[in-house]
């Protein structure tokens, strides 16, 4: 049985743009950017209800993901939040292909969810159930806290082994929050990125920036105008009364050699999220996230999948619930 992926069966779970179509499913960001990261879909997801006994995914690059030192195309199935099978696009591979799992055998229908690479462009075009399998409607879906994650390389996962271990899924799964990620990897603090990102429906937006204007040593009055323009658009756009949470950048054993230091730019956004005297504005400390530990990150920069972990713990701790929540 060919599944095509605009099967009004199918479920699609944390994607901000969508093009549909019965060959193909495209998911991106608004946010464009010279490494293509922009056309990834970190934290989205497919769902599907089958009794099927095996299941292939057939899947193409569409060569837009241009940095080819942050790729990242590990797969994954999940099912009931267990992982089935973790899978990879092998390196090379140009066009089409297609991963097929053996499943654990099923007496009923069960959700699976098909979740897509987190640093690669893919499209989904669709799914082959083996015969005799059943594919049902999923069940409505209960509203969600929708949440939308920026911020760069750290909040869009890398150096996490997939998808699922990123801080924004791992959040997300913790409070049963919708969660949309629309980290860039390599992103500064772009004034214009508040006007692109209002538009999507979120009850809470955080942001994670800073860290990229330290490495590039961008003077810190600049990025602190830049952060009180972004957050200005992000406050007229969308739900007036959304939670806007500002985390200053995390502890990190990189030292540039120029003159400014990551508490500069630690104190630039302080400043500007304080300017904004917004109620609903919450700052959150960035260096107390995580240890100042090694062990806990792959570069002195990104964490490891450890790193997330206890990211994700005391984000998901600190996070404020939406006033008006499901």
């Amino acid at each position: 049985m060919r599944i095509t992926p605009n099967d009004a069966r199918l479920r699609i779970r944390g994607a901000i743009r969508i093009v549909r179509t019965a060959t193909m499913l495209r998911v991106d960001r608004p946010i464009e950017d010279e490494g293509g990261l922009g056309a990834d879909a970190p934290g989205v997801s497919v769902e599907l209800v089958t009794d099927a006994a095996a299941l292939t995914v057939h899947l193409r690059r569409n060569g837009r993901h241009l940095r080819q030192d942050a790729i990242n195309s590990n797969l994954v199935l999940t099912s009931g939040g267990q992982v089935l099978a973790s899978g990879k696009i092998p390196d090379g591979v140009s066009a089409a292909y297609d991963w097929t799992v053996t499943l654990p055998r099923a007496v009923e229908p069960r959700a699976l969810r098909f979740h897509f690479p987190y640093g690669d462009a893919v499209d989904l075009l669709g799914f082959t159930l083996p015969p005799p399998a059943r594919m049902l409607a999923p069940q409505p879906a209960r509203p969600k806290v929708r949440w939308l994650a920026c911020g760069d390389s750290i909040t869009q996962g890398f150096h996490a082994t997939s998808a699922l271990a990123s801080y924004p899924s791992l959040v997300g799964a913790a409070k049963n929050w919708e969660t949309y990620n629309a980290g860039i990897g390599g992103r500064c603090i772009e004034a214009g990125d508040g006007a692109a990102l209002a538009g999507i429906p979120a009850d809470i937006v955080t942001l994670l920036l800073g860290f990229n204007d330290y490495f590039h040593q961008r003077t810190p009055s600049d990025c602190g105008r830049n952060y009180t323009t972004l957050l200005r658009a992000l406050r007229s756009g969308g739900e007036p009364r959304r939670s806007i949470v500002v985390i200053t950048p995390l502890w990190s054993s990189h030292v540039m050699a120029g003159g400014h230091n990551l508490a500069d730019y630690r104190r630039a956004i302080t400043t500007a999220a304080q300017s904004m005297a917004d109620p609903a504005l919450t700052i959150i400390a960035g260096e107390a996230l995580i240890p100042s530990q090694p062990e806990f990150f792959s570069d002195g920069i990104h964490p490891n999948d450890a790193g997330f972990r206890v990211l994700a713990n005391n984000l998901a701790r600190l996070l404020p619930d939406p006033p008006h929540s499901p």
